[in-house]
């Protein structure tokens, strides 16, 4: 049986532009929400308003007073980690701005890191953070005391703009330094990986190659990644002209491109455990990392743990060479200082 909108659409698909005046008008409830979602946040760039408004959160979360809660969901299976965690942080600020107590739901909607038969039964943002404030996801549902977020809506996120805006660079450091924690396991994996890597007084240089399905499958609208050559010419360079790096960690899902700075500074390469995706010998063109496995036992949980632990610790390092994507974005806002040095490619978008 087809839909009133499925049908409206066949018969309007004939009627020049009326077609793509439907689908504006159909969207046109989501876009005002997605703007009154944005006005919310945009508040909280004053500095002294967001301290204000965590404060004032904090003791609604510590009153026995009735409390309301925001679960924060997203209905999509394709997203890497350091997206939910971006559009999650735009619903934690809207949160805050609310004075609603933000709650991660990565349980009872799929995701990439949800095995199918831990569906419904454990919470994938648990495996990697903790909640912001602690709360019990099913108790909150059995209060029902609580506003669910729309699952498809992208509030005011970390992307581009946060690693060129001094203000909002700003901002999200603030909000992920108070809400995006790490869970007991995540943080001691990480700082295991760290301790191991980055010896003290070890100045490191950092750099993050972004490859595979999203170099191949070139995403509309999402900023254009280096090529291989462009990407170690510019590191060459900078590395020369910044100077006094005794290392340089790379973040990559490319084994490809570990190598070729390996011929290039032999000795000084550094990276994180982790599974290559370009060892499968897959045609990334036409596939998702969501849709690979590496056949182990928890890989899906493990390839998150892995993406979590390579961002975490470019973090940490003293200068970065980037191209632009959210596990950038991410270095920047979990960097609760400023890079000595930072480079973006910034090539447009695809």
């Amino acid at each position: 049986m087809f839909s009133v909108k499925h049908v409206i659409r066949k018969r309007v698909k004939g009627i020049p532009g009326a077609y793509g005046l439907l689908v504006w008008f159909i969207a046109l409830p989501g876009k005002i929400r997605n703007i009154k979602y944005r006005i919310v946040v945009k508040k909280l760039l004053n500095e002294t308003e967001l301290r204000r408004k965590i404060c004032q959160l904090d003791k609604i979360a510590e009153s026995p007073e009735n409390k309301t809660y925001y679960i924060i969901r997203r209905d999509c299976a394709s997203i890497g980690l350091f997206t939910y965690v971006a559009l999650f942080l735009g619903h934690i600020a809207y949160a805050v701005g609310k004075g609603y107590i933000p709650v991660i739901d990565m349980k009872n909607y799929p995701s990439m890191y949800l095995n199918d038969d831990a569906s419904g039964k454990e919470n994938a943002w648990e495996y990697y953070f903790k909640q912001p404030y602690n709360s019990n996801l099913d108790e909150i549902y059995r209060s029902e005391k609580y506003i669910l977020s729309p699952t498809k809506i992208q509030p005011m996120s970390p992307f581009i703009q946060s690693v060129f805006s001094d203000k909002e660079s700003l901002f999200w450091k603030t909000l992920s330094r108070k809400y995006i924690v790490l869970s007991d396991a995540a943080d001691k994996y990480i700082n295991d990986e760290c301790t191991r890597l980055i010896k003290p007084n070890m100045k490191v240089l950092g750099v993050l190659f972004h490859g595979t399905d999203y170099a191949k499958g070139k995403p509309y609208g999402h900023p254009i990644q280096p090529t291989i050559n462009e990407f170690i010419i510019k590191v060459a360079e900078l590395e020369n002209e910044w100077g006094g790096f005794d290392h340089i960690y790379v973040a990559t899902e490319e084994r490809t491109a570990v190598e070729e700075l390996e011929k290039l500074f032999p000795n000084k390469i550094l990276v994180n455990k982790r599974k290559y995706y370009d060892d499968l010998g897959i045609d990334y063109s036409r596939y998702n990392l969501n849709e690979v496995s590496f056949n182990r036992e928890n890989d899906n949980k493990l390839k998150g743990l892995e993406y979590l632990s390579s961002i975490y610790i470019l973090s940490r390092c003293h200068s970065v060479i980037c191209g632009l994507c959210t596990g950038t974005y991410a270095a920047n806002y979990l960097n609760p200082n400023n890079f000595e040095h930072a480079y973006f490619f910034s090539k447009g978008k695809y």
